[in-house]
């Protein structure tokens, strides 16, 4: 891979869309850097569209839609995409299923949920479950691994569940 700056600016000049991760890739250990915000805001002047594209909660996803210089997000692994117009002042919400569907889904995740936690013993739910709208995130289970040489060792172990993708592609 060759460095951008050798990039040829006709090229540079073709891009519209910048789609990125959040997590480590515009975040720092868990912060957006002063720095990063700053060139968020560059891009979008400088006539790029940026959209992050992120396993984030919906919650988070219209914070980030409303109050970063972005022109839109998608969340939650695709389930959704949101795009705020600060015209309007409304949140534009545009989901991978149907409302039958997603509603279907959820009653499907919260029985799974209620399985989990009463059979794994030590298992707990992601404190921003609340604000999911696809997914059950970070079940969190404490498990002791046995090693040979090592003995036990306990550590944490969490699981994303998503029914936004279609079987053909969970079942992979």
């Amino acid at each position: 891979m060759r460095p951008l700056k050798e990039m040829p600016l006709t090229l540079v000049r073709s891009i519209r869309f910048i789609l990125c991760d959040i997590d480590d890739t515009l975040t720092v250990e868990g912060t957006l850097p002063a720095e990063t915000f700053t060139m968020l805001h560059r891009l979008k002047e400088s006539g790029f569209s940026v959209i992050p594209v992120t396993g984030r909660p919906a919650g988070w996803c219209d914070h980030i839609a409303r109050f970063w210089p972005v022109d839109g997000i998608v969340g939650e692994n695709g389930a959704f995409y949101f795009r705020y117009d600060p015209d309007s002042k409304k949140m534009i919400r545009h989901y991978f299923k149907d409302e039958a569907s997603r509603h279907k889904d959820r009653e499907r995740l919260n029985t799974i949920q209620e399985q989990i936690l009463t059979d794994i013993p030590g298992s707990a739910i992601s404190a921003d479950q609340a604000y999911r709208e696809a997914d059950l995130a970070s079940i969190s289970v404490r498990m002791s691994l046995h090693s040979p040489r090592r003995g036990s060792k306990k550590s944490w172990k969490s699981l994303n569940l998503m029914e936004h993708w279609p079987k053909s592609v969970r079942s992979m």
